[in-house]
């Protein structure tokens, strides 16, 4: 037995020894190292950056102040934004429109200069030509839209566009708004198109307070030379038990962000398209901006507004997501309006979520602009999918562990990062100044901040207001 195997052994030996004999004898004399190009390896440090946050956050005191004639709409304008009070207890729906626009013009005399760019823009990105016929059918879809709204927000759209227009019509880009105009810029992610977002929120177990945080991220088209940005507004609608507050644009009077007095907070997302069985209709369909504002309007818990988004998906013209919060509770309606995507589903903080997308970060509840729930499709032709993926991870590493965090380490984890670690190609859109807005909700304290997108803002830190004490 023991002959056998030192038999064996010698071939392996002699084998051994052939091959450090041949290194040996080789060397590296005469070996030329190649010329290499410099390394695209950068340092992590380069795309992470640290800032300190305070809890709270100051407000901005009112530069001036424009009031519409029967004092119906008052106009504050800030440094970085615009406040605006629609008292709908002072006048009808249709008044009210056409108030906010006799104030806008008196506050922002350029107003539609800077406005209807940004919605050329839109335009033609929703549209492969413009031209008459394109324009024929854009006043179709944004005609049948207004007229498929609850009576209050459909008068305040024609109030608003027949005194914004002063009673010009049609398509052309020169400069000022007509009515058929005017209707679209009200109707934009319903008509034409949203663009990407994210949510975060902490429930109490993740919190110092022991209280919800949430924080809503709006990453909106601003047009090519930022004009939206030159007109971020808080839109407060004073209407006694149905009051809400919107933050979106000047004159826009849907819901892209907002809460009302309840400490319901709602955001839009885009859902991406689910392929050729998910043609655009908007014969028979409905705003679901104007919907969501009606559910913020009228319901008291995130639940309740939800649930309504989900019932009422198959009248939307494209599918979305919904972000909602309350003190207790966080969902997002994820509101398919083609069957290519999947079912209406108001996920919760428990729903189980695609393999592709899983939720590892406990007591945290995050939306980007796909579906997640289990049994849902996130269309392979969606342009965010790579975005979604990214922000899905980087939200599950910024707040994964136990950590705990205030409102100030929450706007700080947001701003930690300029570049992906996963793709160095793509920015983090919510870590700088180049969000259209974010907001940050502390329940434990009822304050709402923000923070506007700054084109000309130094250092890359956001710079936070407080716009509401709820």
């Amino acid at each position: 037995m023991k002959l056998n195997m030192i038999r064996k052994r010698i071939p392996a030996v002699l084998c051994a020894a052939v091959l450090m004999s041949s290194c040996a004898d080789t060397g590296y004399e005469g070996f030329d190292i190649p010329e290499q190009g410099g390394s695209d390896i950068e340092p992590v440090a380069q795309y992470t950056q640290s800032f300190e946050f305070e809890d709270t956050a100051p407000e901005e005191p009112t530069l001036e102040t424009f009031s519409s004639s029967d004092n119906i709409c008052t106009i504050e304008k800030k440094e970085h934004y615009y406040n605006v009070i629609l008292d709908l207890e002072q006048g009808d729906h249709y008044a009210a429109g056409a108030a906010y626009a006799d104030a806008i013009l008196a506050a922002a005399p350029d107003y539609s200069s800077v406005f209807e760019p940004y919605l050329y823009e839109n335009i033609h990105m929703a549209f492969s030509e413009t031209n008459e016929k394109s324009f024929e059918s854009l006043t179709a879809r944004v005609t049948s839209l207004k007229d498929s709204l609850d009576d209050d927000y459909r008068l305040e759209i024609e109030g608003f566009a027949d005194r914004i227009s002063g009673g010009t019509h049609g398509f052309e880009q020169n400069g000022a708004l007509s009515y058929e105009e005017a209707l679209t810029m009200q109707m934009v992610p319903d008509a034409l198109r949203g663009t990407a977002c994210s949510a975060v929120t902490l429930d109490g177990s993740r919190t110092q307070s022991g209280e919800r945080l949430t924080a809503r991220v709006l990453e909106w088209l601003m047009g090519s030379s930022n004009q939206l940005a030159e007109i971020q507004t808080v839109l407060r609608y004073k209407n006694g038990s149905h009051s809400i507050t919107t933050v979106s644009a000047l004159g826009l009077l849907d819901v892209i962000s907002g809460y009302n007095d309840s400490g319901v907070l709602a955001g839009i997302l885009d859902a991406g398209s689910g392929g050729d069985d998910n043609d655009y209709i908007y014969e028979g369909r409905t705003c679901y901006t104007y919907a969501l504002r009606y559910a913020l309007e009228n319901f008291t818990t995130a639940r309740e507004a939800g649930e309504y988004m989900t019932e009422n998906a198959d009248r939307f013209t494209y599918s979305h997501n919904v972000f909602l919060t309350d003190k207790d509770s966080a969902f997002c309606a994820e509101d398919s309006v083609t069957e290519g995507m999947g079912k209406p589903v108001l996920r919760t903080e428990d729903t189980p979520t695609r393999g592709d997308f899983p939720m590892t970060a406990e007591g945290a509840f995050f939306v980007v602009n796909c579906y997640v729930s289990e049994g849902s499709r996130s269309p392979e032709r969606n342009g965010f999918s790579l975005h979604d993926l990214v922000r899905w991870r980087k939200y599950n590493e910024w707040f994964g562990g136990s950590e705990v965090f205030t409102a100030g380490s929450l706007k700080a984890r947001l701003a930690c990062e300029t570049k992906e670690c996963y793709d160095r190609e793509l920015d983090v859109i919510n870590s700088s100044t180049g969000a259209f807005h974010v907001l940050v909700l502390d329940y434990s304290t009822g304050i709402v901040q923000a923070t506007f997108m700054r084109p000309d803002a130094e250092g890359g830190k956001p710079l936070y207001i407080k716009i509401a004490q709820i």
